[in-house]
């Protein structure tokens, strides 16, 4: 079985760019769009949108989560202005998982003593510790998961 998984924190909203949203939190996103935009790869954005994201291979959901909020924790004082100052903008936290794709399952070396059994890919399972907890409220974030097969 293959696994490839990714966290994001993002921010959509109908009226503030992904300039302005940077210009604000002095975060380089990974990835943004502005509404309407044509793009040959991609359906046409309803919203401005702003991305910062970990998919660095071999970590779990946990670890790729606190890496984005590590990336965002700078910027909390200036997001909360924005958020109070700006009442369309919503903001989530994604985990993606495609299954199919990306890292093997680990196996035990056949020579172990205890073997791993099948089914048992390293990547699975995760679980949100209080700091990402109080990260998801502090910012008024929906979580959203997506599974792929």
């Amino acid at each position: 079985m293959r696994i490839a998984q990714y966290v994001y924190f993002g921010i959509r909203s109908d009226t503030v760019t992904p300039q302005k949203v940077t210009a604000a939190l002095l975060v380089e996103p990974d990835e943004s769009w502005i509404r309407g935009e044509k793009d040959p790869d991609r359906v046409i954005p309803r919203h401005h949108g702003w991305y910062v994201r970990c998919d660095l291979p071999g970590l779990c959901v946990d670890d790729q989560f606190a890496a984005v909020m590590q990336r965002m924790t700078p910027a909390l004082p200036a997001l909360d202005r924005l958020l109070d100052d700006q009442p369309d903008i919503t903001t989530v936290v994604r985990v993606v998982r495609k299954f199919g794709e990306g890292e093997e399952e680990e196996v035990s070396d056949p020579d172990d003593r205890l073997q791993k059994l099948a089914g048992q890919h390293q990547l699975l399972g995760w679980h949100l510790d209080r700091a990402a907890l109080d990260f998801i409220q502090r910012t008024r974030a929906e979580l959203d998961v997506d599974e792929y097969g």
